[in-house]
């Protein structure tokens, strides 16, 4: 192994923040693949229905489910990225 794969190793193993920022990545990646197909099955249901009524129910929740995933990808992405130290 490189030195450098052996010092970001060692830099991950004992920076907690990092660690917890990682682990919340994890979380949000399995909770974003489930609300994805909550979306389709959801989208799937509201093509079968033929009652307006549910239909513009289902496209309320699919509305909201949308939004969630929109949340969470963009605290993904905010979290991924590393934080830049500004010197002043």
């Amino acid at each position: 192994m490189k030195k450098t794969s052996l010092l970001d190793k060692l830099y991950r193993f004992f920076d907690k923040k990092r660690r917890r920022q990682e682990a919340k990545i994890k979380q949000l990646k399995l909770l974003l693949k489930s609300l994805k197909k909550q979306e389709v099955k959801l989208r799937e249901k509201m093509e079968k229905s033929k009652d307006s009524s549910r239909k513009a129910h289902f496209e309320h929740q699919l509305q909201a489910l949308h939004e969630q995933r929109k949340k969470g990808i963009a605290l993904r992405r905010e979290l991924k990225q590393p934080k830049v130290e500004q010197t002043t």
